[in-house]
């Protein structure tokens, strides 16, 4: 018996899907979303979308960072406002430029990576911040231009 219907092939690689990049935004900055939505345009074959995703995206970061100077540093509203703004808009950046390409990727059975692997995305972002905020404050200290508590 002959099957006249053409199969797709289904993908090989895993992609990050919306939920994926909220989970890890919201673990570790819009910098973790930012890395998957770069991650998903080379898994799908374009470098080039990748880079300026990853531009645009840490133009955008910064400018909240730099928003969020204007407000008490110690409020906590502000803080879950500042992580519920960032997963929206790593949602919604996710949903218009790579929405279509999600949805293919699941109608074709593609698999995507699993929510643990994106909770150690955010904690990894986190950590990499992390790890750039203290070496800015420590080379900030050693230039003169700030003091630490207790020195």
């Amino acid at each position: 018996m002959i099957n006249d219907r053409q199969e797709t092939p289904v993908p090989a690689r895993k992609l990050y899907d919306s939920r994926a990049m909220v989970i890890a935004t919201i673990f570790g900055s819009l910098a973790a979303g930012v890395y998957m939505m770069y991650a998903n345009y080379r898994t799908l074959g374009y470098p080039k979308l990748a880079v300026r995703i990853a531009i645009v995206g840490w133009i955008i970061y910064a400018l909240l960072i730099v928003a969020t100077s204007w407000f008490p540093a110690n409020s906590l509203t502000m803080m879950i406002g500042f992580a519920v703004l960032q997963a929206a808009i790593a949602y919604g950046a996710s949903q218009l430029l790579q929405g279509q390409a999600l949805a293919y990727h699941a109608q074709h059975q593609g698999k995507f990576h699993s929510i643990w692997t994106a909770i150690s995305v955010g904690f990894l972002a986190a950590l990499v911040l992390l790890v750039i905020l203290v070496a800015n404050v420590l080379v900030l200290n050693a230039l003169g231009l700030t003091t630490l508590e207790g020195s």
